[in-house]
Order: C-alpha cells, then sequence, then structure tokens
C-alpha cells in the first residue's frame, strides 16, 4: 500500500469494467474515443456499470496474453493513468505502426495515448459521461504498490509466422504434382501418417490412377485395395468414390473449371458431399486451388490458445477472421502459416505433456 500520489487527478473517465481493468493494470495503452480533449495528465480510472462489452472484451484480452479476473470491477474508481497525447486514428497508426500489440487496441476516431497506469483499492462512485470531475477527499485513495504487468510480451500472429519461418523455413506445401494428388493425399492422410498416405499416392500414380476417368473406373474392390494400407479405408474409398464421380458426372472429368469458382461456391460444393468437413474444404481450397482461405484444426485452437491469442473455445470462424485480420487474403503467408503450425503441434505443442523448452514459440506460452 502507498500514499495517495500528489498530483491527484481532478477528473474521472467511465469505462467499461473489462477496459478499465486493462488500463490500470498496463494492459491497454490507448483509448479510444468519439471526441478528442485538450486535457494532459493524470486522470481517474471508473469502471462502468455496463456488462455490454464483456465477452468480446475478454476475448480480445486473451489474444494480447492478458489475465483477467473472473468478475470485473463495476461502479467505481479502480486506478489512474496519465493522459500523454490525443490523436486522430491515422496518425496514430502510423506514429505506432511498428508495435502491432498497440496498433490492434486503436480503433478511433480519437486515440487517447495513456501512460504510468496506477491501481488504487476500489472506491465506491457514480460515472458520467465526458470528463466528469471527481469531488472527493484525497485520503479515501489507497494506492497499490506497483505490480508486474499482468500481461506478457506482447505476441502477435505476425511475431509468430516470423519465429516459425525461421526455424523451420519454408515448406512449400503440398507435396504434389497435380491439384488431384493434393486432394487424394488429403483425404488419405486423415486419421493416418502421411508416410503411409505418401505410399499410396505413390501405388496410384505408378498404375497409371492420378485421373479421375481412371480412378471412376475402378471397381470399388479395385479402389479398396489400393488405399488398403490407411486407416478407415472404407469411408475413405466412398469419400474418394463420390469426389470422383461429382468430377467426372457435372464436370466432364475437369478438376480445375470445379475449383477454380468463386470460394464460397466451391466450399459449399466441397461441404455437401458427406466425408468432407470444414478442415478439410479449406485445405483442398487453399493447396489445391490456391484460395486465400484459413484452415483450422486442433493445431490452431491449441497453439493460438496456450500463447494468448485467442480463447480455447473459439469458433473456427472467429480464428479465420483473426488470421484473416493479421494476413489478409494472402494465399502464400496462410499456406506456409498452416505448414508451421501443423509442424509446431506435431514437435512441440503436443496435447498433453508439451514440449515448451525447445519451441520457437516459447516465449508467453501457457500450459
Amino acid at each position: 500500500m502507498s500514499d495517495c500520489p500528489n498530483n491527484l487527478p481532478t477528473h474521472a473517465l467511465t469505462l467499461h469494467g473489462p477496459w478499465a481493468w486493462a488500463i490500470v493494470n498496463g494492459v491497454k495503452a490507448v483509448e479510444n474515443r468519439e471526441w478528442a480533449t485538450n486535457h494532459r495528465g493524470p486522470i481517474f480510472v471508473h469502471a462502468g456499470r455496463s456488462f455490454d462489452s464483456d465477452v468480446s472484451a475478454r476475448e480480445l484480452l486473451a489474444r494480447w496474453g492478458a489475465k483477467p479476473p473472473p468478475e470485473f470491477v463495476r461502479g467505481m474508481i479502480i486506478g489512474t493513468v496519465d493522459v500523454v497525447d490525443v490523436l486522430p486514428l491515422a496518425e496514430y497508426l502510423r506514429r505506432f505502426a511498428g508495435r502491432p500489440h498497440l496498433h490492434e487496441m486503436a480503433i478511433g476516431p480519437w486515440c487517447w495515448v495513456l501512460a504510468n497506469p496506477r491501481l488504487c483499492e476500489p472506491v465506491r462512485y457514480a460515472g458520467n459521461f465526458q470528463l466528469w470531475p471527481v469531488r472527493l477527499p484525497p485520503e479515501r485513495f489507497r494506492f497499490l504498490e506497483p505490480t508486474i504487468a499482468q500481461i506478457s510480451k506482447p505476441f502477435d500472429l505476425r511475431d509468430m509466422f516470423e519465429r516459425l519461418l525461421s526455424y523451420y523455413g519454408p515448406q512449400k506445401w503440398w507435396p504434389a504434382e497435380s491439384p488431384l494428388e493434393v486432394i487424394l493425399g488429403l483425404i488419405l492422410v486423415r486419421n493416418s501418417q502421411w508416410s503411409v498416405a505418401a505410399r499410396v499416392i505413390d501405388r496410384l500414380k505408378f498404375a497409371g490412377m492420378m485421373q479421375i476417368k481412371q480412378l471412376q473406373q475402378l471397381s470399388d474392390d479395385e479402389l479398396l485395395d489400393f488405399i488398403r494400407p490407411v486407416g478407415r479405408q472404407n469411408a475413405k474409398a466412398a469419400l474418394i468414390r463420390r469426389f470422383v464421380d461429382e468430377i467426372a458426372e457435372k464436370w466432364s472429368g475437369f478438376l480445375m473449371p470445379f475449383l477454380s469458382r468463386e470460394t464460397k461456391i466451391v466450399r459449399d460444393e466441397l461441404l455437401a458431399l458427406p466425408g468432407i468437413g470444414p478442415e478439410t474444404a479449406d485445405m483442398i481450397l487453399l493447396y489445391a486451388a490456391n484460395h486465400p482461405v484459413c484452415p483450422v484444426d486442433d493445431y490452431t485452437r491449441r497453439i493460438f490458445s496456450r500463447h494468448g491469442l485467442a480463447d480455447e473455445k473459439s469458433h473456427s470462424e472467429s480464428l479465420a477472421h483473426l488470421i484473416h485480420d493479421a494476413f489478409g487474403p494472402n494465399s502464400q503467408v496462410l499456406n506456409e502459416l498452416h505448414a508451421l503450425i501443423v509442424q509446431t503441434g506435431r514437435n512441440f505443442c503436443l496435447k498433453s505433456n508439451p514440449r515448451c523448452d525447445g519451441c520457437p514459440l516459447n516465449t508467453g506460452v501457457r500450459n
């Protein structure tokens, strides 16, 4: 506990509880407002009573590596912070372009640049709009000793990509000579080892079966015999048969006209085939047809969660949006990113007993 500072603020700003907590704990260093202010110097941070932004705020705080409490203080002054500048959004983004963690927090139109957060024991007080005056005697405030910031070193998707690319080098996925080979490999490798799936692919290629028309001419027993070494061969043979028949009947056996259409149309038609789920559909789109989509698998969820980029229960759509926000529709980067995530999940970020010590992402790991 420490005494009240000499430059005690005279005014306060009310924020939603999660953001008030984030500011006084050193997690959030910018406040977005519809209006500017000439005020510079300390202000009280007041946690409002609203619950409106709690869910979205918790998801963002988790992405930033913060560890908020189960419940946020409401209707109280919880600390102070200095307003050191107020900038239009474009100027703020230009000035802080090299610091993506701060860059992501800024949505404008006016960005209040904050520094020197201080925690105090909560003091109940009714909030107000704009910057409002605080009329309480100084002795009401008891400030807490400075603590270590409750957020790890800023870590974002670009950091992750650069570290993994530096560690592994380009992966150049998918290792195949044609889009059909990619698709067959993706189907065969499910619930199996890649080395086994690769041997099956080699058998099909050696027999001249790496074309839609040749595959369609195989009997069910012949097809099953080719893919027998992989796991769940009956289900995979049935899926290959359905896919091959679809392309043969609707596209005269030509695969690229099917794959080259609008992403959503192709994805919906892939998902309509029994046995193809969202992850496999997105893998086909990305690796067989170069569509800029984001496959989200168990490795993605696990790594993002352990490194504070997203909550472990986040929906696949949320994770895909997170990736697109970071990289845009860049299929080459998305290709490498997913391949690097898979390599890291297999080698280090195991479901049980992760090998964190040697992991290229070991900064900020949370088991």
